[in-house]
């Protein structure tokens, strides 16, 4: 058996490797554009919520339209 204090150490440092991991792939998805002479970063991840979003409510409109038979 392993002390506890060893056990409580390992959890930190997986912790930690865990959310350098995740840091790593959140940076594969960065990219710099430069437009007019300034930069820009663009991040696709950053976005998703917001299209989740904006997709929820396209598809209720189409639920509302089909359920009561009136154009979007």
């Amino acid at each position: 058996m392993m002390p506890p204090e060893f056990l409580e150490n390992q959890k930190i440092i997986d912790r930690d490797n865990y959310r350098i991991s995740k840091m790593k792939k959140g940076i594969e998805h960065f990219a710099i554009i430069q437009k007019d002479g300034q930069q820009f970063m663009f991040d696709p991840v950053e976005r998703i919520p917001t299209d989740i979003k904006n997709i929820r409510d396209l598809v209720q409109k189409i639920f509302e339209a089909y359920k009561t038979k009136k154009p979007l």
